[in-house]
């Protein structure tokens, strides 16, 4: 959830990192206070000790508001925080772990408000 945000003049993006911290660019506004940025979650199962590599289903995604307009979210960040792989090679210590995603969503000039709602896929493989 990328929270709050405001369109403006310009076009901007807003990036909600591994840990649920925002950033803006461009020519959008941040709400603070509302409390409903976060990171996405995943759950990963498997066999203890076995590596599993994480990636992204595909490089973007699309988000809707049900009304035509869309924003598209994209430069995913599985599990690190320096925003360069969007994948990520894990070793399960326990066979169920919880792991964190960020992104980036392009936010358009003037985007109309409202709950634009998607989903993205994860692909988890053994190595």
């Amino acid at each position: 959830n990328f929270g709050t945000i405001v369109g403006g003049s310009a076009t901007g993006s807003a990036t909600i990192n591994v840990a649920g911290a925002r950033t803006a660019a461009g020519g959008i506004t941040l709400v603070t206070g509302a409390g409903l940025e976060q990171q996405g979650i995943i759950t990963v199962s498997g066999s203890t000790g076995f590596a599993i590599d994480l990636s992204m289903s595909a490089t973007s995604f699309i988000l809707d508001n049900g009304a035509g307009d869309s924003m598209t979210v994209d430069s995913f960040n599985v599990v690190v925080s320096d925003g360069t792989p969007t994948r990520e090679t894990i070793t399960l210590g326990t066979t169920t772990e919880t792991y964190s995603i960020g992104a980036t969503l392009r936010v358009g000039i003037n985007q109309p408000g409202g709950t634009y709602t998607g989903t993205y896929g994860v692909v988890a493989n053994y190595q």
